[in-house]
C-alpha cells in the first residue's frame, strides 16, 4: 500500500513502535497505524486519535505474535 505523504502523520512513537517504525496516516476523521504492506498482511491499528490507533496496533501486533508462536 503506497501511503501519500500528505496523509502522514508525525508521531512521537514509544516502545515498540519506535523500533518498529510504522506508518501513521489520517484516513478520514481517524488516524491509521501501519506496519507492513497493507492492512490485511501487515500490522494494522484505527482510532479516533494517534493514541487511540497506536493502542490498537499494538494489540493487533501482539494477536499477530500470539499466532505465530
Amino acid at each position: 500500500m503506497m501511503i501519500p505523504k500528505e496523509i502522514l502523520v508525525v508521531a512521537d512513537l514509544k516502545g515498540i513502535a519506535d523500533k518498529l517504525k510504522p506508518a501513521v496516516f489520517r484516513d478520514g476523521d481517524s488516524y491509521c497505524v501501519l506496519y507492513g504492506e497493507d492492512p490485511q498482511t501487515g500490522i494494522f491499528g484505527c482510532g479516533s486519535s494517534v493514541d487511540e490507533a497506536l493502542s490498537d496496533w499494538e494489540g493487533s501486533l501482539i494477536k499477530s505474535m500470539d499466532n505465530d508462536i
